[in-house]
């Protein structure tokens, strides 16, 4: 099965009723405009379609109000047009668990525009944006106050985290030692008062003992670096998280001696610097002297990315701080000083790998 997510919805639209599927939903899903559904409560009931709930309640009340990203919004419509090809787009009263099998079903039966199917990874990130809108329609919980409760029962969603081998895109403390040893070979960046070998051991040693994200590192400044009653620890602003809520990321022994080993300019500085020089955005440089690194460390590059060296902590962590200490979740805060303890302390308990000497 070909589906094109290259289109617009109204030509998908055009595209299905050739089949016959569900031409009634398809034409108002087609002739529907904004303005024909009040931008409030009332107005949103269980015979719209997902896709009308996703266009005129999801995506001006909840999307806008968390701020979501371009990247998370292109996910959610690309996710709705798969919907839309394979389900003929039912209403909300009409989704049920059979319909979300289909879905499933017709996810891994999908063809790329290049010919390709989908991965077990972009499969779940279809069926979890799909869940994401959808639990808005459903019962209001303690987590969900927003929801509408236009349905009573929201349908099961598969797991698919079963299928997608986590392990093998996560190195070992083997590895990830081989990895530091490699960081030898690096070229770049140039900067004064640190080669590039060190500054790329800093970087992993920096990655393994906090947990961040690589918009977390790379976003880093001196003036983040702060003094949260006992615990020393990098404060990760709104606008530069994920999550976009400030985020407080415990700095253990480990992550303190990396940043005495860096070069300090201003307070508004970045923490790690990129070469000024380098011909090309700092992302390229990062890629291409990362995939050096792993080549010296006979490792696969997605072994020595940035999100590899996350997962790596996550497993090295304590199961019941890890939430506090990789940002999952959202009341690690000055707030909630005691969850800033608690992952202070699993940091610390790290393992600690073998450093090499440059």
């Amino acid at each position: 099965m070909e589906i094109r997510i290259d289109i617009s919805p109204t030509e998908l639209s055009e595209l299905l009723k050739s089949t016959g599927i569900k031409k009634d939903l398809l034409e108002k899903f087609v002739d529907s405009k904004p303005e024909n559904i009040k931008q409030n409560n009332d107005g949103i009931t269980a015979d719209l379609t997902l896709s009308e709930f996703y266009e005129n309640w999801y995506l001006p009340k909840i999307a806008t109000r968390k701020r979501q990203t371009k990247a998370t919004i292109a996910e959610r419509n690309t996710a709705m047009k798969y919907w839309i090809s394979i389900t003929g787009n039912p209403k909300l009263s009409e989704i049920n668990d059979d319909i979300v099998d289909s879905f499933t079903d017709g996810l891994y039966k999908a063809v790329k525009p290049d010919g390709k199917q989908l991965s077990d990874q972009t499969i779940r990130k279809h069926l979890s944006a799909i869940e994401s809108v959808l639990m808005y329609a459903g019962p209001q919980n303690d987590g969900l106050k927003r929801a509408l409760g236009l349905i009573d029962h929201l349908p099961e969603f598969p797991s698919i985290k079963k299928r997608v081998d986590v392990n093998s895109r996560t190195p070992t403390i083997k590895e990830f030692e081989s990895i530091l040893k490699a960081c030898r070979v690096a070229e770049r960046p140039k900067l004064e008062g640190i080669t590039a070998p060190e500054w790329w051991e800093c970087a992993f040693l920096f990655l393994y003992s906090t947990g961040i994200r690589y918009q977390d590192f790379i976003g880093a400044k001196w003036s983040h670096i702060k003094q949260i009653q006992n615990v020393k620890a990098l404060i990760i602003p709104p606008e530069n998280e994920k999550t976009h809520r400030e985020r407080i990321v415990p700095l253990n022994k480990l992550a303190q001696s990396v940043l005495n080993r860096l070069p300090r300019t201003g307070r508004e500085d970045n923490i790690f610097q990129w070469d000024a020089n380098y011909p090309g955005s700092v992302y390229k440089g990062i890629v291409k002297e990362r995939q050096r690194i792993a080549k010296a460390a006979f490792v696969k590059p997605i072994l020595a990315t940035f999100h590899a060296i996350r997962r790596l902590t996550a497993t090295m962590l304590d199961p019941a701080a890890a939430a506090n200490v990789l940002g999952n979740n959202p009341i690690t805060c000055r707030q909630h000083y005691q969850t800033v303890v608690v992952a202070a302390r699993a940091v610390e308990a790290l393992p600690m790998p073998q450093i090499p000497d440059f």
